[in-house]
């Protein structure tokens, strides 16, 4: 698709951290405020909005979208570099991607694609994908590269692990040890209450607590002592918590789990594609492919010369059977090669590229011009 030009885009922030949807909504109201001396109106969408018809994904509460609207398309480069640089000094492991506001056009003809995207497969699909793994390959494509990626995002969890040594010692049953883990959580669910058209869940659970205070201060019953007090044991006893970091979404095709990263506005897609798979090919652990736009547009390119040939060989056998010959239908065909010769040299003076649009505009010149030239050989 040819470059447009807008003065309004798009937005999308993962914050790539474990934040509140309060704390998302008050990071935005900052960007808004530091937006308002460059942008004519600007307007967010934070955490899931949860719309009846959304075909889109629905966002988390550590995502948010930004509508931003400055005066000129030219403004626009100069926000996007702004907002670059303030997210790089303020929340530098934030992950931003622009993309054309949903006009009837981008309904229409996709144009937020990302130019390149680099995915990575593992070749032992028994191994897991850790975040460690992903960042690691994220700057090593930085470094082998010269340009950064849009990676994917992570998000900050506590694992929880039952010792079922200590629950054979107390001689403590697993599911006992289970239940009240999901009670603390309130994710134990014991009825549902249903209201008309509403199916309410009835959770059992208590008051508001850290994962510290819920392993520290959960008791579980082990025995009644000869004096009749009941001996209980710290949940923290069989239950250990620790800290870890994995990826946010599982991405996935035809092959299998893979590891994407994104390309945007970049005018070296065969040379990144070069250096990748040199880097690639000394590795067995991965496997890479490649996809996006450069490719989606090249086939459509092709498919396009392929359309303007069929044409043209349509025009010929109708002209020779209008003609009832078959050389004079060859004089009034001359003329496609000049035309096209003559559109690619005003694409390359004007300085612009052969798209789809104006592949399409080449094929209807040369639909106009031979039927005019019919109309005079007439």
């Amino acid at each position: 698709m040819p470059d447009i030009n807008q003065n309004e885009v798009m937005l999308h922030i993962e914050w790539n951290e474990n934040i509140h949807v309060q704390e998302n909504y008050e990071r935005c109201l900052l960007l808004s405020r530091e937006l308002e001396s460059y942008t004519q109106e600007n307007s967010a969408l934070v955490g899931q909005q949860q719309f009846l018809l959304n075909r889109d994904r629905d966002l988390s509460s550590t995502e948010a979208e930004v509508y931003i609207k400055a005066k000129t398309s030219r403004e626009i480069e100069l926000l996007k570099k702004k907002l670059q640089n303030y997210f790089e000094r303020d929340y530098p492991a934030a992950l931003l991607t622009f993309s054309p506001v949903g006009n009837i056009f981008e309904k229409i003809f996709t144009t937020g694609e990302a130019d390149l995207v680099v995915e990575y497969y593992l070749t032992d699909k028994s191994r897991k994908i850790d975040a460690r793994t992903v960042l690691a390959i994220e700057d090593n494509l930085q470094n082998i590269t010269g340009e950064g990626a849009v990676g994917t995002s992570f998000r900050q969890q506590i694992n929880l692990h039952i010792d079922r040594d200590k629950l054979l010692m107390y001689k403590v049953p697993y599911e006992l040890v289970y239940r009240m883990l999901r009670t603390a959580f309130k994710e134990n669910q014991f009825a549902t209450l249903r209201s008309q058209q509403q199916y309410l869940p009835i959770l059992l659970g208590g008051d508001e607590k850290t994962v510290g205070e819920i392993l520290t201060q959960t008791l579980i019953d082990l025995s009644v002592g000869p004096d009749g007090r009941k001996n209980r044991v710290a949940l923290s006893t069989f239950v250990k918590a620790t800290p870890a970091e994995d990826l946010k979404t599982i991405v996935a095709g035809k092959t299998g789990e893979y590891i994407p990263f994104y390309y945007y506005k970049t005018d070296r897609v065969e040379q990144i594609i070069e250096k990748v798979t040199a880097e690639v090919s000394q590795d067995k652990i991965w496997e890479v492919n490649f996809t996006g736009g450069y490719f989606s547009n090249k086939k459509m390119i092709r498919e396009m010369m392929l359309i303007l040939f069929v044409s043209i060989m349509l025009m010929y056998f109708i002209l020779a059977s209008q003609f009832e010959n078959f050389k004079q239908p060859l004089i009034v065909l001359l003329e496609i090669p000049i035309d096209i010769a003559a559109a690619l040299g005003l694409l390359l003076i004007t300085g612009h590229s052969l798209n789809l649009m104006s592949a399409i505009g080449i094929v209807v010149t040369c639909g106009i011009i031979i039927n005019d030239s019919i109309l005079n050989w007439m």
